[in-house]
Parts: C-alpha cells; sequence; structure tokens
C-alpha cells in the first residue's frame, strides 16, 4: 500500500510549486493534485522531478462543479465543453504521467437521472478512449450528498454498478469519508471489494467519533484476497481541525510495503502543526 499526499489540501500555507519539496521532506514519494492546470503542466513536471515524486492522480477538470454549478461529465448539453476539459486534461497526462485520472460525475436533479446516466457513460467512455492509452486508470468517485447536494453518484451500490455496467475499464474511487459520510460500511466494503478499487482517498478531517468508529477501516486491505496493493494509494488530505487519527495512521502503516512510511508522519516534532496530529 502506497501513501501518497494530495497537494490540493496539504501543505496549503504554501505556493502550489512549493508543496512538492515540503511532500518529499516528509518522507512521501508520491503526490496528487486535484486540479493542476493553473500551473502549467513544464512547471509541475520539474517539481515532481526535483523533489523525485511521481505523480498519482488528477481530475478531469469539473467545470463550475467545485462552485456550486452542475459541473460536465453528467449533465445533457455540455458533452462539447466535457471533451474540451477531457483533452486539457490529456495535455497534462502527458506530461505528469499520472497513474490514474478521476472524472467526477456532476450534480442532476431525480427527475433528470437517467437522461445525465446516458450522458455520463458516454463521457466515460470517451475519457477511457482517450486516457487508457497513455497508461492511466480512469476511476470515478462517489461523493456525499451533505456536501454536494444532488450528486449524481453518492453511494457505494451506484459507483459500483456504474463502474460495473460502463462497458468500459473504469475502477471505483472510494473516498472513506464521502463513504462514512453517507454511513456506509465502510470496512466490509474494503473487505469485499478491494480488488475493484482503483484508488483510495482518506481524510484528516475526520472527527473523533467517526475516526473511533472506523479505526480498523484499513485492515481489509491488507487481508482481502486477489487485492493488488500496489494499484491502491490511500491519499493523505489532512485539514488544521483534524485530530484522533494517530492511530488510524498507524493500522494503515502496519499494513503497508513501505517500512519507512510510519517514520513519514510522526518523526518530527515540527510536523504537528502541519500534519494536524
Amino acid at each position: 500500500m502506497k501513501l501518497t499526499a494530495n497537494l490540493s489540501l496539504l501543505y496549503t500555507e504554501l505556493p502550489m510549486l512549493e508543496r512538492f519539496a515540503a511532500a518529499a521532506a516528509d518522507g512521501f514519494t508520491a503526490v496528487e493534485i486535484q486540479f493542476p492546470y493553473e500551473t502549467p503542466a513544464n512547471e509541475l513536471r520539474r517539481a515532481l522531478d526535483d523533489a523525485r515524486l511521481k505523480c498519482v492522480l488528477i481530475n478531469v477538470p469539473a467545470g463550475d462543479l467545485m462552485t456550486g454549478g452542475r459541473g460536465l461529465a453528467c449533465v445533457p448539453g455540455r458533452e462539447a465543453e466535457f471533451e474540451t476539459a477531457l483533452n486539457l486534461c490529456l495535455d497534462y497526462v502527458k506530461v505528469l504521467k499520472p497513474c490514474c485520472v478521476n472524472v467526477l460525475a456532476g450534480r442532476a436533479a431525480a427527475q433528470e437521472r437517467e437522461t445525465a446516466l446516458k450522458v455520463l457513460r458516454g463521457n466515460v467512455s470517451k475519457a477511457v478512449e482517450l486516457l487508457a492509452p497513455e497508461g492511466v486508470q480512469v476511476t470515478l468517485e462517489a461523493i456525499n450528498t451533505f456536501d454536494m447536494p444532488e450528486f449524481l453518484i453518492s453511494s457505494f451500490n451506484e459507483m459500483k454498478r456504474f463502474t460495473e455496467n460502463a462497458g468500459v475499464d473504469i475502477r471505483m474511487q472510494f473516498d472513506i469519508y464521502h463513504m462514512a459520510r453517507m454511513n456506509e460500511p465502510v470496512e466490509s466494503l474494503l473487505t469485499s471489494y478491494g480488488a475493484d478499487i482503483g484508488h483510495i482517498q482518506f481524510a484528516c478531517g475526520f472527527t473523533e467519533k467517526i475516526a473511533d468508529k472506523h479505526r480498523n477501516i484499513f485492515t481489509p486491505l491488507t487481508q482481502s484476497r486477489g487485492l493488488n496493493s500496489n494499484d491502491i494509494q490511500a491519499v493523505k488530505k489532512v485539514f488544521p481541525e483534524g485530530a484522533g487519527l494517530n492511530e488510524l495512521f498507524q493500522v494503515l502503516v502496519r499494513g503497508g510495503d513501505d517500512a519507512n512510511v510510519d517514520a513519514y508522519f510522526f518523526r518530527s516534532a515540527d510536523r504537528k502543526k502541519r500534519m494536524s496530529f
């Protein structure tokens, strides 16, 4: 199991191009960037190389989704916008060489659901057709409807059903925060479906209650039969208010294949402010 730093949410006191060195200094060997498109790809590539880091994941641009809009991937009439976003993503893929590219479905009202799913299937097929030749695994993520009302894919079953019936090679991106927020049985899902998950994210913004409830969530990953741990990267998202996650990380790193990963998080007192333990 490989741990990567989400540079969109970690080291935010630094400019983006300085976050790579900070991640490397904390022992990370790989990073992800949600939406890297404000920084030229060649500058990001240089920062990766200088810090000897690998890029694990980026998202396809999502239009107005992050500012309260409907997004692109599932919205009828925005197929051309999605294709433009996908081509921009491809430009970055060719430079950054990520392992995965995530598609955010977007929002749809209940009465528009079937149409939205059809549009999403078409756009996901385009993404796989364009990105798979670059050696990229396309993923799809479920987002909780408390933080993002009307998000088209919000439950594990919806995510699983869509990826199974998409007709192309797309895997689930399992965000533990979103699944816990939707009251999904996180541990059992990881145990049963770990081999079908292409990417895992977890957040240090868990409350003490959630952290205690899900303190063993990573154990199933190391026990799941057929799971190729090298295909799953757990992404560390650190928020200033995060607390009570020390045990959670210890559960994770004990099952990892990197003997130094435990030291990455706990070795230095001067990291505590940043790491928020």
